[in-house]
């Protein structure tokens, strides 16, 4: 279990990947041909036995094979963006899609065994890629929620900021700067806290951050000199964010203003 959490192997990863140009999740490139051979089998067969047609039987039955050769390349990238990204954190859409996936799995072999027997027809094999099919629309979702099920909540709110009135320059200025926030809010904390609410996800709810005295978890006072240093240099378990750049910063905390 300390290898899942504390391999240094995704970090080697995305620095060897940053040095090329490359920032992103490389999980979703090794997601998509699985899902869309999976779908692509189903119909096909689903064609063949509604068609009687031998030669796509025979194409759904390469697809059941491609996907297995492809799927842990999958896993593995999944894991190494779960690490990277979420720092290994269980929740429940992680656990959802883990539990999912052993499903994949299971019904893959349970599919590529059959479809590998001479004498399986396409109507035996349908069943078994019907369950596959659902498999995967569930896993879709939970990946959905993983990348945009908070994104709604941190949307930055319209009209007035904490602040005030402000002339029109300064108040579209100061609007972009909430909506640069937002948005990086939306792809590196959200997975981690609540906008709404005070209540814990895994790190604490940021709801009015700016009314109270001390921030949550660390008991430093509320500035924005501390919010700096605690993503520079986070307390606990929090991820370290060294590489934002300074107008993201200023974004962030303008968001954060906000809630």
């Amino acid at each position: 279990m300390d290898f899942l959490f504390n391999s240094g192997i995704p970090g080697l990863i995305y620095d060897t990947l940053r040095g090329i140009g490359y920032p992103h999740p490389v999980h979703p490139i090794f997601t998509h041909p699985p899902i869309g051979l999976t779908v692509g089998g189903f119909l096909f067969l689903l064609a063949a036995v509604v068609f009687k047609r031998p030669g796509l039987f025979q194409t759904a039955r390469h697809c059941m094979v491609l996907t297995l050769i492809i799927f842990p390349f999958t896993v593995f990238f999944g894991w190494v963006d779960w690490v990277h990204f979420y720092g290994g954190t269980f929740l429940f859409p992680f656990q959802m899609k883990l539990v999912l996936a052993g499903f994949f799995l299971l019904f893959l072999f349970w599919g590529g065994f059959r479809a590998i027997k001479s004498n399986t027809g396409p109507g035996k094999l349908l069943f078994i890629n019907f369950l596959t099919f659902l498999v995967v629309i569930g896993l879709g979702f939970f990946g959905g929620e993983i990348v945009y099920g908070d994104r709604a909540a941190a949307k930055p709110p319209t009209g007035e900021t904490p602040g005030g009135v402000q002339p029109a320059e300064e108040g579209q200025g100061r609007e972009q700067l909430v909506s640069l926030g937002a948005d990086l809010f939306s792809d590196q904390c959200a997975m981690c806290h609540y906008t709404d609410k005070t209540a814990t996800k895994i790190g604490p709810g940021l709801k009015g951050l700016f009314v109270g005295n001390i921030l949550p978890a660390s008991g430093r006072k509320v500035s924005e000199a501390n919010i700096r240093s605690q993503l520079r240099n986070p307390y606990e378990d929090m991820p370290a964010f060294a590489d934002l750049t300074e107008k993201q910063v200023e974004g962030l905390i303008a968001y954060l203003n906000t809630l």
